[in-house]
């Protein structure tokens, strides 16, 4: 054919679009499971129904302008793909193709669509324009590819978002590795930890990880701390990788991987180097990093010998930022820096303690929290004169309103009447007493009741045992009776036969 090669015979896009869509005419609002109110071309989608060969569905395509292919409903354009999958047959059938791949991405984040019609979607595109493409048709899906799986690995992070992990495959085995190692370290961070979990996690700690963000790098390990398949694989290369490129972290990628550490186990003598590097970046900037910031640098080296100095470093900027930093994040702070004792930093931090949140009526902490204050400090800080009045003050009057859990941080930091000595001590622990034994006899007499533990039932189990026991006397009499009636009549007509 001297026009060049035809367009391959396919089912008209007209009956495949209505099959799919359903639509006699463009909506004006929301359109199927994509597309935006108002956003959608009534001439592209129009043209797109009455196309009645690839032909004419690649001429309206190709003339379109982007923005009009990207608010086509994906119903739409998984229909278009699927007329217009196969090699371009010529430059307009090429243009056409491209256009519907570039426009999928807008469209997909229009839609809000979920993870499985993503994956659907991703599925499609892998084979897309055959196997040899055309050379724009194939850039264009590759940005395609990239651009869907950040939106799978950005759905996957949701902890509520159910997933396939046979679905994830093609994703997993064809994906950039940045995509890929973040969905492993969702799935991990989830606790999964099945075979399939293993084979892509293998397949991320297989490609170059010091290219990966400092951010997927944390959560790798995170994950790690909760799946053996992603520890196995990918715990130890992230390690090597987030220590190459400790350098270029920020100051928030850095605390954020100290707070990860926590979590590896034996990190500190394993892991000992990448400590020592992060805390050393750190400490000369401690004074400037954000309370979230300082909280996680705490709470990360908390129990580590090693990083001591950044930890009285903290406890200095804590110290000086106190009356800044809201209750409820200070709790966290000073729990963190428990271990530093007498240091004098800690030493000012709990003076603040005393006139501050703890000198208020409401000082904006649940006796929960101050009975974990308590537990946390009692052991390592029993010396400190003017807390623990003020902090005992507190406790007796809320000891009613602990929790079992507050209760047995209580008697964590006083067990058996030990720990920190103060004048108000015995006040407390009278509190505390009477509180747990009104809390036994409401339970006691929910009981009795019914309104709680079950007893309700056990009385009417009791009850109903005794009907039944009564019941069964009864009968046992009435057979008796009905057995003595029939031997007497028995002897009587013996007697009468004699």
């Amino acid at each position: 054919d001297a026009a060049g090669p035809r367009a391959p015979p396919l089912v008209p896009l007209a009956g495949r679009a209505r099959c799919v869509a359903s639509r006699p005419s463009p909506p004006p609002g929301p359109c199927g499971d994509g597309g935006s109110p108002g956003a959608m071309s009534d001439g592209l989608y129009s043209a797109i129904l009455r196309a009645t060969s690839t032909e004419e569905t690649a001429s309206a395509l190709a003339g379109a302008p982007p923005a009009e292919v990207a608010s086509l409903p994906v119903d739409t354009i998984e229909a278009v793909m699927g007329a217009l999958a196969g090699p371009p047959a010529n430059a307009k059938y090429a243009i056409a193709q491209s256009k519907l791949l570039s426009g999928l991405h807008a469209a997909l984040v229009s839609a809000k669509a979920p993870v499985a019609r993503l994956l659907e979607l991703y599925d499609r595109t892998l084979t897309f324009g055959g196997p040899e493409p055309d050379a724009n048709v194939g850039q264009t899906r590759a940005k395609t590819l990239m651009d869907v799986a950040e939106l799978v690995a950005a759905a996957v992070k949701d902890p509520t978002a159910g997933v396939s992990l046979k679905a994830l495959g093609p994703l997993c085995r064809s994906a950039h590795v940045a995509a890929v190692a973040s969905i492993v370290a969702s799935l991990g961070e989830k606790g999964a930890d099945l075979e399939a979990v293993g084979e892509y996690a293998a397949l991320v700690a297989a490609q170059d990880m010091s290219t990966l963000p400092a951010d997927t790098l944390v959560r790798l390990m995170a994950g790690a701390s909760k799946s053996s398949q992603v520890a196995r694989h990918c715990l130890g290369p992230a390690l090597a990788a987030a220590e190459a490129a400790l350098g270029s972290w920020s100051m928030d990628d850095v605390s954020k991987l100290l707070f990860g550490l926590a979590k590896v186990k034996d990190a500190a003598t394993n892991h000992a180097e990448l400590l020592r590097k992060a805390a050393a970046a750190v400490t000369p900037q401690v004074g400037s990093l954000s309370v979230p910031q300082l909280i996680k640098v705490v709470l990360g080296v908390s129990k580590v010998e090693a990083c001591r100095p950044l930890l009285e470093a903290a406890a200095t900027t804590a110290a000086d930022k106190g009356a800044d930093i809201p209750t409820a994040q200070l709790l966290l702070l000073t729990q963190g820096l428990a271990p530093l004792g007498g240091h004098p930093a800690l030493t000012k931090l709990l003076d603040y303690w005393t006139a501050g949140p703890l000198a208020k009526e409401e000082g904006g902490l649940s006796g929960d929290q101050l009975a974990k204050l308590a537990q946390v400090l009692a052991p390592t800080c029993a010396s400190h004169a003017m807390l623990w009045p003020a902090l005992g003050k507190r406790l007796a009057a809320q000891a009613k309103a602990l929790t079992p859990a507050g209760q047995a941080s209580l008697a964590a930091a006083f067990p058996d009447g030990g720990g920190p000595e103060f004048a108000e001590k015995a006040d407390l622990l009278a509190a505390f007493s009477k509180s747990k034994s009104w809390d036994s006899t409401k339970d006691r007499d929910r009981d009795r009741d019914g309104r709680g533990g079950g007893g309700g039932d056990r009385d009417r189990d009791r009850r109903d045992g005794g009907d039944k026991d009564r019941r069964d006397d009864r009968d046992r009499k009435d057979r008796d009776r009905r057995s003595r009636d029939r031997k007497d009549k028995d002897r009587s007509r013996s007697r009468r036969r004699r």
